[in-house]
């Protein structure tokens, strides 16, 4: 399971540097979603989705690859603005 884990980190790291996904910009932070399959050991086939958070280009950039826990998504990262004040760590780090 664990290099399953690593071999599906690589393949959305690699993925996310030749994709070509439309942008959604918000103020001034791009994020660009990726979708690709895995199979596990167990033989299922499921979808691993990958958020790329950046401004201007991310290429030649340092990448940073978050991962959540079990019981959140995506927007454990992305958490919404409240009052005014922004509380998301993945567009702060962009």
């Amino acid at each position: 399971m664990k290099n399953t884990l690593r071999l599906s980190i690589l393949a959305l790291a690699l993925a996310l540097c030749s994709a070509s996904v439309k942008a959604d910009d918000n103020n001034g932070v791009k994020v660009d979603r990726l979708d690709f399959q895995v199979t596990l050991s167990d033989g299922a086939t499921y979808t691993i989705a990958g958020f790329l958070y950046y401004q201007g280009s991310f290429r030649n950039k340092l990448l940073q690859a978050l991962v959540h826990g079990g019981t959140y998504n995506h927007k454990y990262w992305d958490a919404p603005t409240i009052n005014g004040q922004s509380y998301s760590y993945a567009r702060f780090m962009a």
